[in-house]
């Protein structure tokens, strides 16, 4: 598991997690604030893993499964990054967990 601080506050895209081509990223757990409310996506490189969340504090937690491990909330993958669009230029603070696997083993 790694874990990487959330800091970002430039209106767009803002990338968290830059990806290798033979790399797939899990997401495990995220928080974050925002300074005043704006619009959120959540994204796999350009591609939306959520619509726009309006708020000022998003969590999603650990999921654990039956009989051991973890379900991510999202995968990213190889050759995507990992990124938060900021409907407005404010401060987005938190952390993220997340896992790195080999993008051939899925092949």
């Amino acid at each position: 598991m790694n874990r990487d601080v959330i800091s970002c506050a430039s209106s767009g895209d803002n990338t968290v997690i830059t990806n290798s081509s033979t790399h797939t990223i899990q997401i495990y757990a995220l928080a974050f604030t925002l300074a005043s409310s704006t619009t959120v996506t959540l994204k796999s490189g350009s591609t939306a893993l959520t619509g726009a969340m309006t708020g000022t504090a998003f969590v999603f937690d650990v999921r654990p499964i039956p009989r051991g491990g973890l379900m991510p909330w999202f995968n990213i993958g190889p050759g995507q990054n990992f990124v938060i669009n900021l409907g407005g230029a404010v401060q987005c603070s938190g952390q993220v967990t997340y896992g790195i696997d080999n993008a051939e083993a899925y092949d």
